[in-house]
């Protein structure tokens, strides 16, 4: 599983954009499972969870997208996000580690 930390502070949708760019994602991640680690994330906004969402769940495809040590708020965002979407059956939102995650 591809694991990628999130920011302090997550930002917009184009802060969203700017960090799937950055760790170079395949177009296609069907069969693929996504790990984003909220550990440090303090604040996130509803924009960012819905650009992630959309990105590598709708666009690229994503068999899941884990979301491990988010805090509530992040949580609800992402929830809302993945059900707009379609996609909620596919993400795993964690206050703790991921299942099966290596600390």
């Amino acid at each position: 599983m591809n694991c990628f930390p999130l920011p302090q502070l997550t930002g917009t949708w184009l802060r969203a954009r700017q960090l799937v760019a950055t760790w170079g994602l395949a177009e296609d991640l069907s069969g693929t499972r996504v790990h984003l680690d909220a550990g440090t994330t303090l604040a996130g906004t509803q924009m960012f969870a819905d650009e992630m969402v959309r990105a590598i769940m709708v666009e690229r495809r994503a068999e899941q997208l884990v979301v491990s040590l988010a805090g509530s708020e992040l949580h609800a965002q992402f929830r809302a996000s993945a059900a707009h979407y379609d996609v909620a059956e596919r993400l795993r939102v964690h206050s703790g580690p991921a299942p099966n995650q290596r600390m």
